[in-house]
């Protein structure tokens, strides 16, 4: 008796152990992937006799200057495209297997490179892939991921997973390659999408995501909310949706708009301080701070004040895209990093300095060279660590690498 007595006296103690050490030390650690801007370009199916169909699947309201198709002279099917977007804008050359690209070269500061290959987006596809798999059957690794938008080129080919070859494709190279969603994850599902613009060319109503990760529903998400929020063990995560570039706007999504948006985002914060979150993380798709391709959004449509406010209080990381480039950014005390690395062409050209603008960690300067990554990104107690995972093609002695970022 006396046994039983102080065998339920020591479970009592370490429950209030629990308890009064709070979501930190009940969170335990863990980890998770987080990439973006895996889209390629568009898929072409059929062969010579096809020109005219092939012709009609590229968007009306984006008409391209020049296009040209050049098919294989036995099997008759397309071999290589020429593609000149605008008259001021280089030409491309997007070499076809199956219809579906498999290599595009583009004039990088008077120098054609390889800019995109289908073998990088299958590399980052079958590392995450293969990594919660293994941490599925070991207990220790990333057991989900976060997606900063861009999975699709558009829906204007079909914009459900029913009708959409770029959603069948992303559920049979990646989704269906991921562990089955168990109790001990907790959480809906194992991929988590932040919209991407590309998400809603052809599909305003966002057809693709609705059917192809109906999980997120359970997080709040709808065709009507399309930003949404949870705690995972301790740490607060944040998707919001910064929607379809419209003109000089940046930030143009509708549901809720901007500024509905950026009201939430400080409910949330303030939520994450009453918490004592460990970390909290931010994800949406166009980025903050970008040196490359067209660069970060401007001041009048930034998220950084309201984030910024927080950074005495909280331990803040912001996850951007779109740019199809990696930045990485410390900014008032928040982290920032642009995973534009996962599959979409690349934008290559070494960027102007920018006078007065943040240093830019990752690149630092140096010529920037063809490169597919994911993030690692792992919290111990209230501590943080983020590698950076690269795949560099061109760098046959080493091309893979394992790099901390934010040291």
């Amino acid at each position: 008796m006396l046994k039983r007595l102080m065998a339920a006296g020591a479970w009592l103690v370490l429950a209030l152990a629990i308890l009064i050490a709070g979501p930190a030390a009940a969170g335990g650690d863990f980890s998770f992937i987080a990439f973006g801007d895996s889209r390629g370009h568009y898929y072409l199916p059929g062969g010579e006799a096809d020109q005219a169909a092939m012709m009609a699947m590229f968007p009306k309201k984006k008409p391209y200057y020049k296009v040209k198709f050049h098919f294989d002279p036995v099997s008759k099917q397309l071999a290589w495209a020429y593609i000149k977007p605008k008259k001021h804008k280089p030409a491309m050359i997007i070499t076809y297997a199956n219809g579906w690209p498999q290599l595009l070269r583009e004039p990088v500061e008077s120098v054609e490179r390889v800019v995109m290959r289908d073998a990088g987006r299958r590399w980052v596809f079958d590392m995450v892939a293969s990594q919660m798999q293994t941490a599925v059957a070991t207990g220790s690794g990333p057991s989900f991921a976060l997606h900063t938008g861009d999975v699709v080129v558009w829906g204007g080919q079909g914009n459900t997973l029913g009708t959409s070859p770029y959603w069948q494709r992303f559920k049979l190279q990646l989704l269906d390659k991921l562990p089955p969603v168990t109790p001990a994850l907790g959480l809906p599902c194992r991929l988590l999408l932040a919209i991407g613009n590309h998400e809603l060319y052809g599909d305003p109503d966002i057809n693709g995501i609705i059917t192809t990760l109906p999980c997120m529903q359970k997080l709040g998400f709808s065709r009507k909310k399309r930003i949404y929020s949870f705690v995972h063990k301790g740490c607060r995560f944040i998707m919001l949706d910064t929607g379809k570039r419209k003109g000089k706007n940046w930030w143009s999504a509708c549901c809720p708009p901007r500024e509905e948006q950026f009201v939430q985002l400080e409910k949330w914060l303030q939520q994450a301080v009453a918490e004592k979150a460990r970390q909290v993380f931010v994800a949406f798709h166009m980025p903050v701070w970008c040196k490359g391709g067209r660069g970060g959004m401007p001041a009048r449509e930034s998220p950084h004040p309201i984030l910024a406010r927080y950074a005495d209080k909280l331990s803040i990381t912001v996850f951007n895209g779109d740019v199809h480039t990696t930045e990485a950014y410390v900014v008032d005390g928040v982290r920032y990093l642009v995973l534009g690395g996962a599959g979409a062409p690349q934008k290559l050209a070494t960027p102007k300095p920018k006078p007065g603008y943040p240093e830019e960690l990752y690149w630092q300067g140096a010529r920037r060279v063809e490169e597919y990554n994911y993030a690692i990104v792992k919290v111990s107690g209230k501590g943080l660590s983020v590698k950076l995972h690269r795949f560099r093609p061109g760098q046959a002695q080493a091309p893979f690498a394992l790099v901390d970022i934010f040291q």
